[in-house]
């Protein structure tokens, strides 16, 4: 009797166990139709990853779930799904709100290119007034519009490789350059202001020409050591540092000078890379930087013209090497670096040739320039 009664227990267990592993076929007797469509269609719309599905989902839910959901596969990365939502819908007649339509566009110019979603655009709306800013559809155009242009931009830089160069070279350089202002007060000359550029070649080193720092055109050396002066440093985002004066040499109007960076919040400034001089070639592309009629973080663009020494130049007691440049450069570019397109720098302006009397107010004329050769200026320096 007890060894039926095991058997019968045992079997009741085994039908149990087979029976909760078996799929339901049909919902709950107690769900209507309606309701275990719906169950069906959230399942879908959380797990599908084939467009028939989300294409079959979006018969039973409503605009805004599926809105949500093509906002997620977009963040998802998953475009295509996201349009065969779009395309549904379009199909069952869901009238879309200007934003929805815009991104509809979006999504489409993504999968299936910009000229399927400017027809797509064209056959919704043929009486476009592209003229008309407060038109219901002008978001969806001003998208294309968008599209229209960085398409335009990626091939601009694809045909031109030079004008990513020249933003590459902007982007790692700008932050290295400085403004110099010196203000000195002697009784011989009275006050004078100079203004300059420099760079970070370290943390706290900067590059520039002695005539800014010292004004050795003006002031002899022994005046300029009773004087008082005040030296500036202005930084690319605009921070103003005090300066020190530790080395310079007039004759071959380098100088160097220092500053407390202690404190300053990252990305306010960063030592350039140093290149080597010795391999430019003329021809060479190369940019400018520095302040130009006291206008900062300004950059210009040329070539290498010519490679000189400074006996060609006839600049007396000045010795190294020179590259004669063609960028644009004004009062205020000296002691700026001179950039080849790898980010390098390979020299410092020190000479601006045009107008001996500058630029005037009514006519800025353009001046073309001579930079010292970098490793030059180390060397006098003493810095290798």
């Amino acid at each position: 009797m007890m060894m039926n009664f095991r058997r019968i227990a045992a079997g009741s267990l085994h039908l149990l166990q087979k029976s909760a592993t078996r799929p339901a076929l049909f919902p709950k007797p107690s769900d209507s139709g309606v309701i275990a469509r719906l169950r069906w269609t959230t399942r879908a719309l959380s797990t599908t990853e084939s467009a028939e599905t989300a294409a079959a989902a979006s018969v039973f839910s409503s605009k805004d779930n599926l809105m949500s959901r093509v906002n997620r596969l977009h963040k998802e990365g998953k475009d295509e799904l996201a349009l065969h939502l779009f395309d549904s819908m379009d199909a069952n007649k869901v009238e879309f709100t200007p934003s929805e339509f815009a991104f509809h566009i979006e999504i489409l110019a993504k999968v299936k290119g910009l000229a399927a979603a400017k027809a797509y655009f064209k056959k919704a709306d043929p009486d476009f007034n592209d003229g008309d800013i407060h038109a219901k559809n002008w978001p969806a155009y001003a998208t294309l519009l968008r599209l229209t242009s960085e398409e335009l931009d990626q091939l601009a830089n694809h045909l031109h490789p030079l004008r990513n160069s020249y933003s590459r070279m902007a982007e790692l350089v700008s932050p290295s350059v400085v403004s110099i202002i010196t203000r000195n007060y002697s009784e011989e000359k009275g006050a004078r202001n100079m203004f300059g550029s420099g760079f970070f070649i370290d943390n706290t080193t900067i590059l520039t020409c002695s005539h800014i720092v010292v004004n050795s055109q003006r002031l002899t050396d022994e005046s300029y050591l009773n004087s008082r002066q005040e030296l500036k440093v202005v930084l690319h985002d605009g921070t103003e540092l005090d300066g020190t004066l530790v080395r310079y040499d007039s004759v071959q109007d380098v100088a160097m000078v220092r500053v407390d960076t202690s404190g300053l919040p990252d990305g306010s400034y960063s030592p350039v890379k140093l290149g080597f001089p010795n391999r430019v070639r003329q021809g060479d592309w190369i940019g400018c930087f520095g302040a130009p009629l006291q206008l900062p973080n300004t950059i210009t663009f040329g070539v290498v013209s010519a490679i000189r020494t400074a006996e060609e130049l006839d600049m007396g007691d000045r010795k190294g090497q020179f590259f004669q440049m063609d960028c644009t450069t004004y009062e205020g570019s000296c002691g700026g670096p001179i950039v080849s397109l790898d980010g390098s720098v390979i020299g410092m302006t020190c000479l601006s040739f045009g107008d001996p009397n500058g630029p005037t107010q009514d006519s800025v004329e353009q001046e073309h320039g001579m930079a010292v050769s970098i490793d030059s200026v180390l060397c006098v320096l003493e810095l290798v």
